[in-house]
């Protein structure tokens, strides 16, 4: 919006003259019926506090412009723009942005979110690592109970001695998996009958599938012909043997094959696993 030019105007809020700086209306009125009329356009005063701070030549300006009207020659307009032109301060907003003559600023709250502040540290707490549960030990080194709980007995054996699932082997085509459990807590002595054909690789691949996942071969001993020989490191089991007292002992884990033709290890048929606790030393050999 263009703003008129500075001036002396019909004042808006009573009768005479007021002065318009170009910019806002100023506190300068004088009598005068023959003024320029009032501008149409839409002007403002500076805020609150922006007064322009006038020098003492406003004074005289008016003082000569009083003595005008007295003497009849109103209508002619005094501009004080080059007295003015120092220290008239220029309001900082925007024009559309200037508060109307009269109107008092409205407090307009801020949108911006505060800063959060910052959390404090907290040391992370030390824990203990307890005893694995019995979701988590069902095979080798669980409890007499999650044992019985995790297996099915085999129908026509002594209670606790032989358990399914069936598999076909050399000697039968219905042999219990599970046989000679020895059922006390923990479990750490049976053997696991495999089906005909198995190989080495799948032999070990069901040694560790008795652990929780993460157990590892140790030790291996493969200088009989008879059979080879590992230790299993399973951290869980281990720390329940120990807790049973068998803190020299780590589980092991014997491959064999036993045919009517041979008892020499075939790699390519590996007939049973017997899994049995084994003193953690590098010569384990006792086949």
């Amino acid at each position: 919006m263009t703003l008129p030019p500075a001036n002396w105007y019909t004042d808006p809020d009573g009768d005479g003259l007021r002065y318009w700086d170009g910019v806002q209306w100023t506190d300068h009125r004088a009598p005068g019926p023959d003024a320029v009329p009032a501008p149409t356009a839409t002007v403002v005063r500076a805020r609150s506090g922006q007064r322009p701070r006038w020098r003492s030549g406003w004074v005289i300006a008016a003082a000569i412009f009083l003595l005008f009207v007295v003497i009849g020659a109103i209508g002619n307009t005094i501009d004080p723009a080059d007295s003015e032109s120092t220290s008239t301060k220029t309001p900082s907003a925007e024009p559309s942005k200037r508060l109307a003559d009269g109107a008092s600023p409205t407090l307009v709250p801020s949108t911006s979110k505060p800063s959060p502040s910052p959390s404090k540290s907290t040391s992370p707490t030390p824990s203990t690592t307890p005893i694995p549960s019995a979701a988590l030990i069902t095979g080798y080194g669980a409890t007499k109970d999650d044992w019985l709980a995790t297996h099915a007995q085999a129908p026509g054996f002594d209670d606790g001695s032989a358990f399914l699932p069936y598999v076909t082997t050399e000697e039968s085509d219905s042999q219990p998996e599970y046989a000679g459990v020895d059922l006390v807590t923990p479990v750490v002595s049976y053997i696991v009958n495999l089906p005909s054909g198995t190989s080495l690789a799948e032999a070990e691949a069901t040694a560790l599938a008795e652990f929780p996942p993460g157990a590892t071969f140790g030790h291996w001993d493969k200088g009989e012909a008879a059979c080879s020989i590992a230790t299993i490191r399973s951290p869980p089991v281990e720390q329940v043997m120990r807790s049973h007292g068998w803190e020299d002992w780590v589980p092991g884990v014997v491959f064999s094959t036993v045919t009517a033709d041979t008892d020499q290890l075939d790699p390519n048929n590996v007939t049973s696993l017997n899994m049995m606790p084994i003193e953690d030393a590098k010569n384990l050999g006792f086949c």
